[in-house]
């Protein structure tokens, strides 16, 4: 017997969640999507509805989040854990995804995917397909991994977005690489440090673009030509 899920979203990425659980096989099956713009309606033959109507109707069905941003994520969490809800954790101990991976409510690994070992993921994980966590890294709650390379004795905190095609070089045993709750590691880059709280990193090597980040640039560079005057 199938187990079924509503998926949070109807569009985009929800779509390709649906499609990623089609490859689980008759393990799992998309009852539902949750829309408050697009309800009442329908896509590809699975019904689109309302927050009010699921919670009204379906809230007994377990819901996966398929939206994007951390921060839209964590919200729609707390909405559904407010009403009831229980939440569903799919990814599989399948080679390349180590034995002794672990990963908390709400998580979704899409494949395929390369996940070393002694690697932990938080509740509400977005991990899409062709990305790799390498070996004793963690990763906190609400974290987007799009299709990217996380090395190895990473600390990845809370409410990350790690984008496309960025590179996340390895930390070590004593002293992991850290990015801080909340920064936005942008398309493309390579981190080759520990990144700060809210950083927007950028380029090759990456570089912090917000305000902060630039601000701070600044004043080293006026500090430098000061020391040179």
């Amino acid at each position: 017997m199938r187990n079924p899920i509503v998926i949070y979203g109807s569009t985009g990425h929800a779509l390709a969640v649906h499609e990623q659980l089609l490859m689980y096989g008759p393990r799992y099956q998309t009852v539902a999507y949750i829309d408050d713009i697009n309800a009442p309606g329908e896509v590809q033959g699975v019904p689109v509805i309302s927050f009010e109507t699921w919670a009204e109707s379906w809230s007994e069905v377990p819901v996966l989040i398929s939206i994007g941003m951390p921060a839209g994520r964590r919200r729609l969490a707390e909405r559904i854990a407010a009403a009831g809800g229980r939440f569903v954790t799919l990814f599989d101990r399948v080679p390349p995804i180590a034995s002794d991976f672990d990963a908390g409510e709400g998580t979704f690994v899409g494949q395929p995917a390369y996940i070393g070992p002694n690697v932990r993921f938080g509740r509400h994980v977005q991990m899409q397909p062709m990305a790799a966590v390498g070996h004793d890294s963690r990763i906190g709650d609400f974290v987007t991994i799009c299709a990217c390379h996380i090395a190895g004795w990473v600390l990845v905190e809370d409410d990350v977005f790690v984008g496309i095609g960025s590179v996340i070089i390895h930390g070590n045993a004593a002293r992991p690489l850290v990015i801080g709750r909340g920064a936005v590691i942008g398309a493309g880059a390579v981190v080759m440090k520990s990144v700060p709280p809210g950083a927007v990193m950028v380029g090759n090597p990456a570089r912090d673009m917000s305000l902060r980040g630039r601000r701070a640039a600044r004043r080293g560079a006026a500090a430098t030509d000061g020391g040179e005057a």
